[in-house]
C-alpha cells in the first residue's frame, strides 16, 4: 500500500489501480422477458450496442461466447434481478441444477429468463424467483438453452 502525498484518506495498492481501471465491451443484443405473460426477446445479432464491463468480472471466460440482454420483467426479483438491469450470459446450452438461463420457447416464438431444474426424463422445470409467477414444466425438445447468467450489472 502506498500514501498519496496531500491528500486526505490517499493511498493506493501499486499495480490494482492500473489493472482494473481499463475494462472492456461486450455486445448489448437486446432485451429478455422476466415474466410468464409474454415471453419475448428482441435480439439483434448486427446490434452494434455494447456494455462496458470491468475486467474481472467474467474471468477466464471465452470472451467471444459472451453477450447482455436488459431484463424487463420482475419474475427474478427474488435472485436479485430486478427491471431495467443487464444480465451478462455465456452463449451455449450447457447448464446444471440452479442455474438461471435465457431459454428460447419453440410453442411461444419467445426467450424467457428462469433458473432451471430437472424434472421427469425428458422435462425441465423453469422457475421464477418471485412469488408472483409460476414455475413452467417444458419439453426439453419445445425448449433451446441460449446460454447461462454470469454476470449483473445493475440499472439505477
Amino acid at each position: 500500500i502506498k500514501r498519496k502525498a496531500g491528500m486526505a484518506r490517499g493511498i493506493s495498492i501499486p499495480g490494482f489501480e492500473e489493472s482494473h481501471r481499463t475494462g472492456f465491451s461486450i455486445p448489448l443484443k437486446g432485451v429478455i422477458a422476466a415474466n410468464n405473460l409474454n415471453p419475448a426477446v428482441i435480439m439483434d445479432e448486427d446490434m452494434t450496442s455494447s456494455v462496458e464491463m470491468p475486467p474481472n468480472m467474467v474471468k477466464g471466460k471465452n470472451m467471444q461466447d459472451i453477450y447482455a440482454l436488459t431484463v424487463q420483467g420482475d419474475s427474478m426479483e427474488g435472485a436479485h434481478i430486478l427491471d431495467g438491469d443487464t444480465v451478462i450470459l455465456q452463449k451455449g446450452d450447457q447448464w446444471k441444477e440452479g442455474d438461471i438461463v435465457a431459454v428460447w420457447l419453440n410453442n411461444e416464438n419467445g426467450v424467457t429468463l428462469k433458473k432451471i431444474y430437472p424434472g421427469r426424463p425428458g422435462v425441465v422445470k423453469l422457475r421464477p424467483a418471485s412469488h408472483k409467477h409460476q414455475t413452467r414444466v417444458e419439453n426439453q425438445a419445445d425448449i433451446q438453452i441460449l446460454g447461462k447468467m454470469v454476470g449483473l450489472i445493475r440499472s439505477f
